[in-house]
């Protein structure tokens, strides 16, 4: 397999795109349409692409017309049209955990998650998508019965869900006590 020239990685605070290793100026929906075009390697006609962007939002194709050819800017004949797609490979910091969640892998999942999809989007599509990983590891921190691994995750992540599923598994009184103390002092 030829390496991934383009990088996303969108499961932290703030997405970052790479091309040949230097990161890439990207404006936030600029990253969504990199997100979408990633998640479908077909590609995507620009009325599907307006859809999966915006929604019902009034937004002009004009200005999506505008976004992609910012995004060519950067990465030339790499963007192709008719359909919108990618040619060159792509790396994501969620493609792994999709396959994982889809797999029913849970330790796969507590080990790929790296944070919320994209937390500050607005694209319907990819609102899904966030909703699909995040239930996809909630399922995996439920259905987990190796304290060692949802302990490492909860480490990670301070998720309050792998908090309270390991006060159900065996684990030692010190770290009974501190998750404890974590809830009580994270109540939501």
């Amino acid at each position: 397999f030829a390496q991934p020239q383009l990088i996303l990685n969108v499961c932290q605070p703030h997405a970052a795109a790479y091309w040949d290793h230097k990161p890439l100026a990207c404006s936030p929906r600029q990253m969504e349409i990199l997100t979408l075009l990633a998640l479908y390697p077909q590609g995507l006609s620009l009325s599907d692409l307006h859809s999966k962007l915006y929604g019902d939002h009034r937004v002009s194709t004009t200005t999506l017309k505008s976004e992609i050819s910012h995004i060519r800017s950067l990465l030339g004949s790499t963007l192709l049209n008719k359909p919108y797609r990618l040619s060159s490979p792509i790396g994501t910091d969620h493609s792994s955990l999709i396959q994982s969640i889809e797999s029913g892998d849970s330790t796969a999942v507590l080990r790929d998650y790296r944070g919320v999809f994209l937390p500050n989007t607005d694209s319907p599509e990819l609102l899904n998508w966030q909703n699909f990983i995040e239930a996809g590891v909630e399922r995996a921190i439920q259905s987990c019965q190796n304290s060692s691994i949802l302990s490492q995750f909860f480490q990670r992540h301070h998720h309050r869900s792998a908090a309270e599923r390991l006060l159900m598994l065996p684990i030692h009184s010190n770290q009974y006590e501190i998750i404890q103390l974590w809830l009580r002092n994270n109540r939501h």
